[in-house]
C-alpha cells in the first residue's frame, strides 16, 4: 500500500490532473494500491493567500482582487477538467469555499481577529480547494475515491504557522479514519487543527509531513512525492549541467539536506517518523515516471557528497544575554538557520534572504554582512579533514572565508561570496565527480517498490 504526495504544481492544470489518475491506474495495474494521495495548493495560490492576509491586514482594499484571482484560478480550472459541466455538488463546495475565505480576509481588514491564527485559516483554502478538485476529478473519471480534510485527523498545539503535532492522537485519528475504507482517500497537505478546533498549518515544506504521518500511522509500503524532477541530484543541474542522479539517501543525509532548505527535499519534521518505522521516502519525476528517482531509507549513506548552495545570505549578530531567546523565537517562527557561530562575547547566524526578512520583519533585526553564500557538502561518510586535504589548493585559489566543521557529523560547510559562488560549486563538483567515468546505477532503486 502507498501513499502519494503531489505537490503545487500537479495539481495546478488539467494535464496535470489528468497526470494523478495515470500514475494512480499504473500503480493500480501493477498490484501496487494507492490508498492515499496528499495534495498541495494549486501553485501560487499560497502565496496569493499570503498576499491578501498581509494586504488585509494593512488595511488595503487590494485584498478583494487577490481573493478575484484566486477564485478565478479555480473557477477555470474546473471548467478546463470537466468542460463546463462540474457536478452540482463540487460547484457548491467550492462557493461555499469562496464565501468562507472572503468572510475571514473581511475579519481580518476590519481587525476583528487574532492575525496569526487567522493567516492560518486563510492558506488551509489552498488544499481544500485542490483536494475536493482532484477527488471528484477521480470518482467522474471510476476510480472509488474521498476526500479528507486532514484537519479532523492530525492534531497540533496553538503554534500557528508552524504547529508541532501531537502524534499519538494523530495516528489513532488516521487509523480510525481509514479503517475498513478501501477507497482511494485525496487529503489535504499541509493543515491541521489543534485541540481548540482552530485552523493550523504545518510549516514550509507540511505537505510532506502529512503524507509522512498518514504514511506511518498505515504502515504504508512506501510513500511517493511526485514533483518535477528525477529526484535528488548531486548538486543543482543549473549550476552543473553534469549533475549525478543519486540513487540512495539515508535519513540522516536527508535529514541535513532538508535542515538546508533544498526545495525538491522535505519537512525536516518529516523524517524521523520514517526512520523510526523504516518506511522508504521515494522522490520521483511525474513526467519521467520510468526512471527510479531517489530512494531515501536506511542505507550507509553516499561515499560521494551531495553539494547544496543557498545563495545571497546574511549575518546577524546577537549579544550572548540574548541567544537562549531567540533560539527559542526561532523554533516558533519556522526559521532555519544556515550555520551558526559562536564567539566569546557573542553570537552570529547566517541566514538566508528570506529568512532574513521574517526576521528583519518581526524582530527588527539587522544584517552585520550581506552578500554571502553557503555551500554545504552532505555525506554520511564525510572526513573532514581528508576532504579538505584533497582540494586545499582548490579552497585557496578561490578564496574560501570561513570553514565550518560542527554545523553536522554528515556536512561540511564553506561561506564564500556571492559573486563567486556559483564557481566554486562548479569547481568542487568536478573535485569528487568524473563525468567521463562515472557509472549511474539507478535501475536497482526499483526493488523497493
Amino acid at each position: 500500500m502507498h501513499v502519494f504526495k503531489f505537490g503545487g504544481s500537479s495539481v495546478s492544470s488539467k494535464e496535470a490532473i489528468q497526470t494523478i489518475l495515470d500514475v494512480r491506474n499504473e500503480y493500480n495495474e501493477n498490484d501496487s494500491p494507492v490508498s492515499v494521495i496528499v495534495v498541495s495548493a494549486v501553485r501560487g495560490v499560497t502565496d496569493s493567500l499570503t498576499r491578501a492576509v498581509h494586504e488585509a491586514a494593512a488595511g488595503n482594499m487590494h485584498y478583494l482582487k487577490i481573493y478575484k484571482g484566486l477564485v478565478d484560478i479555480h473557477d477555470k480550472l474546473l471548467h478546463e477538467l470537466f468542460h463546463g459541466h462540474a457536478p452540482a455538488y463540487l460547484q457548491e463546495d467550492i462557493e461555499s469555499l469562496n464565501r468562507q475565505l472572503l468572510e475571514v480576509l473581511e475579519k481580518i481588514y476590519h481587525h476583528n481577529v487574532d492575525i496569526l491564527k487567522s493567516k492560518d485559516e486563510v492558506l488551509a483554502f489552498g488544499e481544500l480547494y485542490s483536494a475536493r478538485i482532484v477527488s471528484t476529478y477521480l470518482k467522474f473519471n471510476g476510480v472509488k475515491a474521498d476526500f479528507l480534510d486532514a484537519r479532523t485527523v492530525i492534531r497540533t498545539d496553538n503554534t500557528y504557522g508552524s504547529a508541532r503535532v501531537d502524534l499519538a492522537t494523530t495516528y489513532r485519528l488516521i487509523k480510525a479514519r481509514k479503517a475498513n475504507c478501501d477507497a482511494v482517500t485525496v487529503a489535504t497537505g499541509f493543515i491541521a487543527s489543534a485541540e481548540d478546533g482552530s485552523t493550523t498549518t504545518l510549516g514550509r515544506g507540511g505537505s510532506d509531513y502529512t503524507a509522512t504521518l498518514i504514511g506511518v500511522a498505515l504502515n504504508a509500503t512506501a510513500i511517493i512525492k511526485w514533483t518535477d524532477v528525477n529526484g535528488i541530484m548531486s548538486v543543482d543541474p543549473r549550476i552543473v549541467k553534469e549533475a549525478y542522479p543519486i540513487d540512495f539517501v539515508s535519513f540522516s543525509e536527508l535529514y541535513n539536506l532538508s535542515k538546508l532548505s533544498s526545495g525538491v527535499l522535505v519537512h525536516h519534521e518529516a523524517i524521523y517518523p520514517l526512520d523510526r518505522k523504516n518506511i522508504p521516502f521515494i522522490i520521483k519525476n511525474t513526467y519521467n515516471r520510468s526512471f527510479a528517482g531517489t530512494v531515501i531509507g536506511k542505507s550507509c549513506g553516499n561515499k560521494m557528497p551531495i553539494i547544496s548552495l543557498i545563495k545571497n545570505c546574511k549575518i546577524v549578530s546577537l549579544r550572548d544575554g540574548m541567544y537562549q531567546w531567540f533560539k527559542e523565537e526561532l523554533k516558533r517562527s519556522d526559521v532555519k538557520l544556515c550555520l551558526e557561530l559562536s564567539g566569546k562575547i557573542s553570537h552570529s547566524f547566517v541566514v538566508s534572504d528570506s529568512e532574513y526578512r521574517v526576521l528583519e520583519e518581526k524582530y527588527k533585526i539587522r544584517s552585520i554582512r550581506e552578500d554571502i553564500s553557503i555551500i554545504t557538502l552532505t555525506s554520511d561518510k564525510v572526513d573532514k579533514n581528508r576532504e579538505i586535504k584533497a582540494f586545499e589548493s582548490l579552497l585557496k585559489s578561490l578564496q574560501i572565508e570561513l570553514i565550518d566543521y560542527g554545523w553536522s557529523v554528515g556536512s561540511l560547510s564553506f561561506v564564500v561570496n556571492t559573486k563567486d559562488a556559483e564557481l566554486v560549486v562548479q569547481r568542487v563538483h568536478e573535485c569528487f565527480y568524473n563525468y567521463t567515468t562515472l557509472q549511474v546505477h539507478n535501475a536497482s532503486a526499483v526493488d523497493v517498490l
